[in-house]
């Protein structure tokens, strides 16, 4: 019979359907609602963004005016040209130029922030009308005597004085030039630069504040709207939830149990979890069945059937709580690459086997043997004390007394192995003893085994 002559029962689709509508309908307009909140909220954030933007390159625009005047005036008084070479790195630099530039991208086409960016443009302009005052002050300055700069940069060189300031006195120039960046007219001007400064601030604000309000409205307007739906939508799913509690809210809480025991669902409630349940249940067994074969394969090296790698060191980290006694095997096959260059990877593998074969056959069942890399394998032999060497000195020697004797097919093989024991289960130390052993037969001429001696 199958699952779906065995899971008749009340239909849950039909009764649905409405809800499914309903809830559609409503998500929809909850999208809509939130999207227009986040439209407003976007546009409320953007403006209070753009202000504070424009704030910030208002205040710039002021300090780089500010800070060419007072390098104008540190020049006049000390002719130090180390202040004339501030001078002109802020006429093109972020202070000014690139402040209006900045404020030009961030305003656009706004029709709202036109008039702020008028003032602005006022502003600049009249900034560098200021500069003939400044160029002329540090140009009289420049040729006064006691000006310790190297040379002029080439701006402030090529700049042409008045034919009647050519040959003046050095105090004459002096006096010039304080008149020329402390007198009434330079000062009256540097305020006007102030003046289309906070005028623009001020327009920005009054613009600002009205586009923020409309914002605001719209967002208010949004979010009773969702108001409205989160109510509304609170009374529906309260009706569709006593309708279909009992066949679906039952099953699933059952079917949530199963999965959290690792159990088959129990076949209840409406048609389609009957059809559900028996169906799990019939994937549950299959599962089960791969599951079993998958953790074989992740365990177990592909080639030689050996433990994985990673099998190994879970075993290890389970024999490293154990005070039973222990020996380990480091067995290293001799020459493998020149097998592998000689003969192919085909005879490689095949080697690689063979050593594996041999291995099983020395070792107990009870042993964990494993392919640790390449060409190397381990054993944990478990319960084998010290006392066992004798035994086990003989079955290591037949290791290699049987991969020596190669048949038909067969490349003759040697293997060199360090052993190590341990009283109290599986250590670091252990492993580390066991590589020194494996070292001293790599050094003695490979193809044999030694025990660690400490």
């Amino acid at each position: 019979m199958s699952n779906e002559q065995r899971s008749k029962g009340i239909k849950i689709r039909t009764a649905s359907k409405i809800g499914v509508l309903i809830g559609v309908v409503i998500f929809i307009s909850v999208i809509f609602s939130i999207s227009k909140i986040e439209n407003s909220y976007d546009e409320l954030e953007g403006r209070i963004r753009l202000y504070s933007q424009s704030q910030s390159q208002l205040t710039k625009l002021q300090k780089g005016s500010d800070y060419m005047t007072v390098q104008t005036r540190l020049f006049v008084i000390s002719q130090n040209g180390e202040y004339m070479e501030n001078y002109f790195r802020t006429v093109d630099g972020e202070y000014r130029n690139e402040a209006v530039k900045n404020l030009t991208e961030l305003i656009g086409e706004n029709e709202s922030y036109i008039a702020s960016l008028e003032a602005v443009k006022t502003a600049f302009a009249e900034s560098n009308a200021l500069m003939e005052y400044e160029l002329h002050a540090m140009k009289l300055v420049s040729q006064m005597g006691t000006y310790t700069g190297e040379k002029l940069l080439s701006v402030l060189a090529a700049y042409r004085l008045p034919e009647n300031e050519v040959n003046i006195s050095d105090e004459a120039r002096k006096a010039i030039a304080f008149d020329l960046i402390y007198g009434k007219k330079y000062l009256r001007e540097k305020k006007e630069i102030d003046t289309n400064i906070q005028k623009s601030l001020a327009e920005l604000g009054e613009a600002m504040n009205k586009d923020s309000i409309a914002s605001t409205l719209a967002l208010k307007q949004a979010i009773m709207t969702l108001k409205g739906l989160q109510l509304v939508s609170l009374i529906i799913l309260v009706a569709l939830f006593g309708g279909i509690a009992v066949l679906i809210l039952r099953p699933l809480n059952l079917y949530v149990k199963a999965i959290k025991a690792g159990k088959t669902f129990e076949v209840t409630g409406a048609y389609e979890f009957k059809y559900l349940a028996l169906t799990y249940n019939n994937i549950f067994e299959i599962n089960k069945t791969a599951q079993a074969q998958l953790r074989y394969k992740m365990e177990h090296d592909a080639l030689t059937n050996t433990l994985s790698r990673h099998a190994f060191e879970e075993w290890r980290e389970l024999l490293g709580k154990s005070p039973k006694p222990m020996a380990f095997v480091i067995i290293d096959v001799d020459q493998f690459k020149s097998v592998n260059d000689k003969f192919g990877h085909e005879a490689g593998d095949a080697a690689l086997v063979r050593v594996a074969n041999a291995l099983k056959r020395a070792f107990r069942e009870t042993d964990v043997i494993a392919r640790y890399g390449g060409d190397e394998f381990v054993a944990l032999l478990i319960d084998t004390s010290a006392q066992e060497k004798e035994a086990l000195d003989k079955a290591l020697s037949g290791i290699n007394e049987a991969l020596k004797k190669a048949g038909e097919d067969e490349i003759a093989l040697s293997v060199s192995m360090g052993v190590a024991f341990s009283e109290s289960g599986y250590t670091e130390e252990l492993m580390r003893h066991a590589d020194e052993a494996l070292f001293y037969v790599k050094a003695h001429g490979r193809a044999s085994h030694h025990f660690y001696e400490a």
